[in-house]
């Protein structure tokens, strides 16, 4: 699960970052030059003028501009959207409110959340609960909600317990959920502490009466003193949990990391729902047919508490299966995943399969199916390779999302690569019947030729040249592809040209536009490149192809003016040509494999005596061609240099003491003439070998070759030059997972930059790298 939660929240904090640039940007916009469109809308086009006049400091001018876009019935409604937001950031205060309310009122949550936002700085609290009073709290966006709750706080809305507890029972914890923990606690505290006032304040006063009727100057029987009122012992607090308190802490303990502490109140939130049931239907209910009413969220969360905060794996495990017992079926299956996660960790294969199993057999969605699946065939691999082949060749073929087990294939190819199983490694291609990504399944015939070709795999049915067939058939790694033509040798350019650019059938060239590609094309046409790319993230599976490049040639202009825009356009041609099956053009890879800093790679190239297309490849792959960018290790600009590898260039090439990395000629010339020196160092004098060192260290690469050597003496086979196994298949075998996708990258961007560029063909750009013929 964790694996699926990781990918949503990827995703929505990209598409949270995008909007808050978007709506935060000054609105001071740089043109390339480009025109006003020749046909457009003229309700858009007020839209774009009305950005203009922003820009030109002539607001009044702007709203009425932005005020037309937003309200005509002729505006694209993409556009009318982005009009109305734009109107919540101009004007005065009572405009603002005014425009944010008419955007909360029109549009989705989405816009909702914006027009939130205004109102909230403005302390509109009153006003936000009467536009949020119709969202759902487990399906808008957690900052709507947070500021909707924030408001509920603000104005001491009763409704504020519920709600709160709805929007963290029903959906995955996140941070903004933990913002509210902290003042949900503190204000249970004044709750409990105002109950003690009123039980002190009732105390004083029975105190008095009792004082009054012994006014007759008598010893006061103290044995007649309260010791408590209204259940409330003086002067201490009752601390008593609710069931929804319970839940709450729960949830937070588990999004804390605090296990133990979560595992301690599992039972008795079990037994709470257990009470819950028996009080709707009675003790004597049949409740085989009336289940444990357990939201989803809680019952992963009891799984998780019990999994990594139980310090009894055997009782854990006996609660999980017993819960299990009292579940929906689709609700059994967390019951049934957690339980075969402990089985798992203490070793009891046999127990873990079958509760596998049962998770797979009530999953719900084809979500849940993969992970119960992944963890099944994770858990395999680990105990024993030949039960992981089993149960391979019996439930590869259910994979519901290819993509979701690419590591567990990955990890696969490299133990049984390393390990000299050759032959398995071509079954699990071959035979297995293994639903493999499009990436994957080019991985497995590549290789599985390679292994024919080199006897290392058999298979009288079927040739190398037919598995190498079978990886230009898949839209798979270009590295497999470019590898692929270099085995079969192919020359013919047409062919070429159908393998690397696979045009679209005859008759599906044309494409429907996209609901979002007047917006970026307007954005392009009227000269804002700084909304191009934050409005792309934001709808790019709403904007057809020829939108999305247009956008990136349109950066790419506007890079020869200002570089930041470089990286924005291969951002784009790269994602947008990675998600096609074909039908690219010679432009679509020439933004997707650009040649900027041309002139200072061309120096920095005829300097250190490598080729282009090799520097070319090693800066779109360290930098993406950023050259202010910083990695979290401090490698530094274009070609990502450490600080220590910059000084040591820097001392070679004379440079002097006051260097700066940052400079693209600077930084060039660094990466290539150290780039040159690994190329020197390596044995054999091969370019691959350089770039793993480049990426891995010179060492490792050294201890690599030494080891591979050693093991593939023991086959007595005919040896390859450095490394004893040929060079292709000693790079599926390199220990680091990143240095192997390294060298993949490196081969296939330097092979289409020869190929694009210099009409050189990809199969001896291959050579030239891999085995430096």
């Amino acid at each position: 699960m964790a694996k699926i939660l990781l990918r949503k929240q990827k995703k929505n904090a990209l598409l949270a970052l995008a909007a808050l640039f978007m709506m935060h940007a000054a609105l001071s916009f740089a043109s390339c030059g480009s025109g006003k469109a020749d046909a457009r809308n003229k309700s858009d086009e007020a839209f774009f003028a009305g950005l203009q006049a922003a820009d030109e400091d002539e607001i009044t001018k702007a709203i009425t501009l932005l005020v037309q876009a937003r309200d005509s019935k002729d505006t694209t409604p993409i556009i009318a959207k982005r009009s109305a937001e734009t109107l919540v950031l101009l004007g005065n205060i009572t405009q603002k409110n005014q425009a944010a309310q008419i955007l909360a009122e029109r549009f989705g949550d989405e816009q909702k959340l914006i027009a939130a936002r205004e109102l909230f700085r403005q302390e509109e609290f009153a006003t936000i609960l009467l536009l949020t009073d119709s969202i759902s709290i487990k399906d808008a966006p957690n900052e709507l909600v947070k500021i909707r709750l924030d408001s509920m706080l603000e104005k001491n809305d009763s409704r504020f317990d519920k709600e709160y507890f709805d929007w963290i029972v029903s959906r995955p914890m996140t941070a903004e959920h933990m913002q509210f923990y902290s003042k949900y606690i503190a204000r249970k505290m004044d709750e409990f502490k105002e109950k003690q006032q009123e039980a002190l304040e009732k105390f004083v006063v029975e105190f008095k009466q009792k004082i009054a009727e012994q006014n007759d100057g008598s010893e006061m029987d103290k044995s007649t003193i309260p010791e408590t009122v209204g259940g409330l012992e003086i002067g201490k607090i009752d601390f008593s949990v609710t069931d929804e308190q319970m839940l709450i802490d729960l949830r937070a303990n588990v999004f804390r990391k605090k296990y133990k502490e979560a595992y301690a109140s599992a039972h008795g939130i079990i037994e709470m729902y257990e009470r819950r049931r028996i009080d709707e239907h009675g003790l004597d209910a049949d409740f085989t047919k009336f289940h444990l009413e357990i939201e989803e969220q809680v019952l992963s969360d009891i799984g998780k508490a019990a999994l990594y905060g139980a310090d009894n794996f055997g009782e854990a495990a006996t609660i999980l299966d017993s819960l299990a017992l009292n579940l929906s079926e689709d609700k059994s299956f967390y019951a049934h995943f957690y339980a075969a996660r402990i089985y798992e960790k203490t070793k009891k294969w046999k127990k873990a399969e079958d509760r596998y199993l049962a998770a797979m057999e009530s999953a719900a969605d084809e979500q849940k199916f993969d992970n119960a699946l992944w963890y099944m065939l994770s858990s395999k691999m680990k105990n024993s390779k030949g039960e992981f082949m089993k149960s391979l060749g019996k439930f590869g073929k259910h994979i519901k999302n290819p993509e979701y087990f690419d590591d567990i294939f990955e990890s696969l190819a490299l133990t049984l690569l390393s390990d000299g199983d050759y032959q398995d490694f071509y079954d699990v291609w071959k035979n297995s019947g293994a639903h493999f990504s499009d990436g994957e399944a080019a991985r497995f015939a590549y290789i599985s030729g390679r292994l024919l070709e080199e006897k290392l795999a058999h298979d009288d049915s079927a040739t190398a040249d037919d598995a190498y067939r079978a990886v230009l058939e898949k839209n798979g790694d270009m590295y497999y592809k470019v590898c692929a033509i270099e085995r079969l040798n192919i020359t013919d350019e047409e062919e070429l040209s159908r393998i690397l650019l696979r045009p679209s059938p005859a008759g599906t060239e044309s494409e429907p536009a996209g609901k979002a590609d007047a917006l970026l094309d307007g954005y392009a046409e009227f000269g804002f490149p700084q909304r191009v790319y934050a409005e792309w993230l934001l709808n790019r599976d709403s904007l057809s192809v020829k939108s999305s490049m247009n956008a990136s040639r349109f950066l790419f202009n506007c890079g020869l003016h200002a570089p930041e825009y470089d990286t924005q356009s291969l951002r784009i041609a790269s994602r947008t040509v990675a998600a096609l099956d074909g039908g690219f053009t010679k432009e679509m890879m020439e933004l997707v494999y650009p040649r900027f800093f041309s002139g200072e790679i061309a120096e920095a190239c005829a300097e250190n005596k490598i080729e282009q297309r090799l520097l070319f490849a090693l800066v779109r792959t360290e930098s993406f061609f950023d050259s202010s960018i910083t990695s979290v290790a401090g490698a530094t600009g274009l070609t990502q240099l450490m600080e220590s590898t910059a000084g040591d260039e820097a001392r070679k090439l004379k440079l002097g003491d006051d260097y700066d990395i940052l400079d693209p000629k600077t930084n060039l010339r660094m990466g290539a003439h150290y780039l040159a020196s690994l190329i020197s160092r390596v044995d054999g004098n091969i370019p691959v070998l350089a770039l793993f060192a480049y990426n891995g260290g010179l060492t490792n690469v050294r201890k690599w070759i030494k080891s591979s050597k050693k093991s593939w003496a023991k086959l007595k086979k005919l040896s390859h030059e450095p490394a004893g196994i040929s060079m292709d298949l000693f790079l599926e075998t390199v220990p680091f997972s990143e240095t192997r996708g390294y060298g993949r990258k490196l081969v296939a961007a330097a092979a289409m930059y020869g190929w694009i560029y210099e009409g050189r063909n990809p199969g001896d750009t291959v050579r030239e790298i891999l085995y430096a013929q």
